[in-house]
């Protein structure tokens, strides 16, 4: 669980923070896919309202302070939004608990962090927005502004995204002040523009601007059958207690806000008509959002056959988010109700409504043992179903109970249930299994220097924890990877037969045995052209088979100790070289055939889709040496007999600018997807800086963006 914390934010924020420390702007990962965008991957978060405890405690600290605080800013700002709203007391606190506190945000907390602190603007927003409604004061325009950019730096895009759908919906429900409050939501998207233009430059840079993700939908519209975790939510297991059978990731399916949150949100949509300001809004707005997470027809259609943009490239399941929002807002009603009493028919129908669910779930998994005596899930679901009965009836019962007595049963049942759950699901560690610097780690970081490592098959080690390291790695797993890369790396793994590159993963073909890593001769190219230096072994028996293979001879073993051992590759290519001979291919797949033609040496010949500036002598000799290595820029020696090319093996990107004896000159994609520079006869130092048009652009859209705000504010006050 919480893979994509471990594998992806966590390494992210590492690096982040150490370009700061540094004195860098933390533009680029060097460390992960032969170098990959840094700050425009979105959920790097280098302005989040938190970042600054990262420059003050340890990563670890930090970050465990990071995602404790989520439930709690979550709870204070609900708490402060259902008060905005005129309910009680009693009714902000439960409707609060429900949302910091519901499955979704639970799952999420460790699961990708930033989701929770990028809706937890919501409730933030719309606050702001019935506050200026209420008391005309200016400052709760600047604070909707600050709240909604800052929602945008949090670095959940989709969040953020139904933060602002949702914030739109409510102005437009209001009638108030229409424009102002549009206007203000204009510029709070152009304070963070220095987050959204290097991140829309980068998505367009990437496959997700042109893959299909119907193969989303069919896993993350859920079966009606889903329904079951509104009430259980480990119906079809957990994965923390190992017994999960249900599909897809858990996380993505769970549809639980808790049994008290359930039935009070059920009181409410029996209601035609209530006494309650808003209560329709939202109880339209929660069916609606209901639905959509559902596998209906009207959901293929809405969410993904009409192709709307944005909408239509995200993962459906997540409106949770909203559903999550809408029902705590339900839940305050329904305790505001409840103090007021709940009309007697309304319990009628909510009692009878939920001992029917419970019936059907008691009897599906008895009836599927039934249909299949090898069934030997049906125990799970009966099992991890006695608590939320017990729950469930308890909770019915204080419907009917006199009105004090039943809110603190409501409330014992809310948060044992929510307590029960997160000691199921949420993970703690020892500070020492945190990253460890294990002795293969620590080989690896005196060795390779600026050369690469590559793990395979029982030895390998997440392609992204080489980030945390400080490790340089061709492989990578993100939400943002270079389309040109990923083709390559498609092309090589499938010998040429697709270049259709993976929407999140940039990985090399991987192998069973050590033997075979040199035999595919796709594979040894892009080993020997990506500067792959290292290759790590684990020292058990290679997979199906049932001793340890003898070593090639170009795979040496250089250190070793009873778990890994580390082999050198002789036969790689250095991270930057001299070439004498250029080959211009303006058709992506001829240049792909042609570099991984037997034929073709690529330490010898580059292939570039542009003319050159002057011909290459094919008689010439030259070196280059990697003189100095930071996240932004590279420095290399060179010297050359002629007029050459300087082949660099990292990523190709708009952004990179190079300087020879430092006068800018222009940087040439060449192999596909990486960088080069065509050197005269002589003596150069060529500085390849990463210096992206879309930052500054980013930063000037920001510094208007405040510059609105403040004339905003001299304007309102």
């Amino acid at each position: 669980m919480g893979f994509d914390n471990i594998r992806i934010y966590a390494p992210i924020k590492k690096v982040v923070h150490e370009a700061i420390t540094h004195g860098e702007i933390p533009l680029w990962n060097p460390y992960t896919a032969c170098g990959n965008v840094l700050h425009a991957t979105y959920q790097s978060a280098i302005f989040h309202p938190l970042s600054s405890i990262y420059l003050l405690l340890p990563f670890i600290d930090a970050w465990s302070i990071v995602i404790i605080l989520q439930p709690i800013i979550s709870a204070f700002a609900m708490y402060w939004f259902l008060g905005t709203l005129g309910y009680i007391r009693r009714a902000q606190f439960l409707g609060a608990f429900t949302y910091a506190f519901s499955g979704f945000f639970m799952t999420w907390w460790q699961e990708a962090y930033f989701f929770t602190y990028s809706a937890l603007f919501l409730p933030i927003a719309l606050g702001c927005i019935e506050r200026y409604i209420q008391t005309k004061k200016w400052y709760w325009q600047t604070i909707l502004i600050l709240g909604l950019s800052e929602s945008i730096f949090s670095g959940g895009f989709q969040m953020t995204f139904y933060v602002y759908l949702c914030t739109i919906a409510w102005i437009l429900y209001r009638r108030h002040h229409i424009i102002l409050f549009l206007f203000s939501l204009t510029i709070s998207v152009l304070v963070a523009s220095i987050h959204i233009v290097p991140n829309a430059e980068a998505y367009i840079l990437s496959p997700r601007a042109s893959s299909d993700i119907k193969y989303i939908f069919d896993a993350y519209l859920l079966p009606l059958t889903q329904l079951a975790t509104l009430i259980a939510p480990d119906y079809f297991g957990n994965p923390a207690t190992y017994n999960y059978f249900g599909e897809g990731f858990y996380h993505e399916r769970l549809i639980w806000l808790g049994v008290v949150p359930l039935i009070l949100i059920v009181t409410q949509l029996f209601r035609k008509k209530t006494r309650y300001q808003f209560h329709r809004f939202f109880q339209i707005a929660f069916l609606v959002t209901f639905s959509l997470i559902l596998n209906l027809p009207s959901s293929w259609l809405f969410l993904y056959y009409l192709q709307l943009p944005i909408i239509s490239t995200l993962t459906p399941s997540r409106l949770m988010m909203l559903i999550s929002f809408f029902g705590a807002v339900l839940t305050a009603i329904g305790i505001e109700e409840l103090v007021n009493t709940i009309p007697k028919i309304v319990r009628i129908r909510t009692t009878v409504f939920f001992m029917l669910a419970l019936g059907i779930l008691i009897a599906s998994p008895i009836l599927s043992r039934y249909i299949d005596p090898n069934n030997t899930t049906y125990i799970i679901s009966l099992r991890n179903l006695v608590i939320p009965s017990i729950s469930l009836i308890m909770a019915i019962v204080a419907l009917w109970m006199p009105k004090r007595i039943g809110y603190t049963i409501l409330c014992l049942i809310a948060i044992g249930n929510a307590c029960f759950f997160a000691n199921k699901y949420l993970y703690f560690s020892e500070r020492r299994f945190v990253y460890p610097d294990t002795p293969v780690i620590t080989a690896l970081k005196k060795i390779t220097s600026y050369d690469r490592f590559w793990s395979y098959e029982n030895g390998y080690i997440e392609n992204n924890f080489a980030s945390f390291f400080g490790l340089f790695s061709p492989e990578g797993y993100d939400s943002i990877i270079n389309h040109r890369y990923g083709e390559l790396l498609a092309f090589a793994t499938s010998h040429g037969a697709s270049s259709n590159p993976d929407r999140a993963n940039a990985l090399l073909s991987s192998t069973d045995h050590i033997s075979d890593i040199l035999s595919d001769p796709y594979r040894k190219k892009l080993l020997q052209l990506l500067g792959i230096r290292y290759i790590l072994q684990k020292r058990i028996p290679d997979k199906n088979e049932q001793s340890i293979l003898p070593d090639p001879d170009e795979l040496p073993v250089i250190w070793k100790d009873n778990i890994y051992a580390i082999h050198e590759y002789t036969g790689h290519y250095p991270r930057a070289f001299i070439t004498t001979s250029a080959h211009l291919s303006s058709n992506d797949r001829e240049m792909l055939t042609t570099m991984f033609d037997r034929k073709t040496d690529l330490r010898k010949t580059i292939l570039v889709s542009q003319a050159l500036p002057f011909p290459i002598d094919a008689s010439a000799t030259g070196s280059a040496v990697i003189s100095a290595y930071t996240p932004n820029s590279v420095t290399i020696d060179a010297t050359t007999s002629g007029h050459t090319m300087l082949f660099l093996s990292d990523t190709y990107n708009p952004g990179w600018n190079v300087y020879v004896n430092g006068i800018q000159q222009q940087v040439y994609r060449a192999n596909y997807a990486f960088r080069s520079v065509p050197l005269r006869k002589g003596i150069h130092r060529v500085i390849f800086r990463y210096e992206p048009m879309s930052w500054n652009i980013g930063v000037f859209g920001s510094i208007l963006g405040i510059l609105f705000t403040v004339l905003l504010i001299r304007w309102l006050s």
